[in-house]
């Protein structure tokens, strides 16, 4: 549970006499899909922001000493399409969204912060996904996990051509932020 830095702790105490080349943070969760009229869940909001953005805050922190141990030194997050603003069109799933817009933001200070030391920060948004990620299977997704994992493996072990933080996308596209 990436929402107790005690987890993260505890997982880098299991690890600390290894060293790590990159860490991928894919943990995420999405609350509750409400209206404004309806009434939020701030609980849920609070939860979702919680564990999207603060875990891979928590996990990247508890694994900086492994990561600064290896070589390739990357920090890959997967976000989603939901955290952009400059290309925002969802009219509910505000939790989610700022979510993702917070990791985004996060990442970039990291990127800022780590990138002189030889860190490279990637954001990827995998598509919509055939899981089970609103309680039921999204039978008319466009991926299927495994491709979805391919692909993001892909973006994450290229060489990275750009001198800044992007979002990108699995079809190959940058997302505005």
């Amino acid at each position: 549970d990436l929402s107790h830095a005690d987890n993260c702790i505890q997982l880098y105490e299991q690890l600390q006499d290894q060293s790590i080349d990159i860490l991928i943070n894919c943990a995420g969760i999405d609350g509750e899909i409400r209206d404004i009229r309806d009434g939020y869940d701030y609980h849920t909001m609070l939860r979702t922001i919680d564990v999207n953005a603060l875990g891979a805050i928590r996990m990247t922190e508890a694994f900086l000493p492994l990561l600064d141990k290896g070589t390739d030194k990357k920090i890959c997050c997967v976000s989603s399409e939901a955290g952009s603003i400059g290309n925002c069109w969802r009219i509910d799933e505000t939790g989610y969204c700022m979510s993702k817009a917070a990791l985004n933001v996060g990442m970039a200070v990291l990127y800022n912060r780590l990138r002189p030391e030889g860190y490279d920060i990637r954001l990827y948004h995998p598509g919509w996904m055939n899981t089970y990620m609103m309680g039921a299977r999204e039978e008319h997704a466009d991926l299927e996990p495994e491709k979805a994992a391919e692909l993001a493996l892909n973006s994450f072990f290229r060489e990275r051509k750009e001198e800044s933080l992007l979002l990108e996308s699995y079809d190959g596209s940058v997302i505005p932020w």
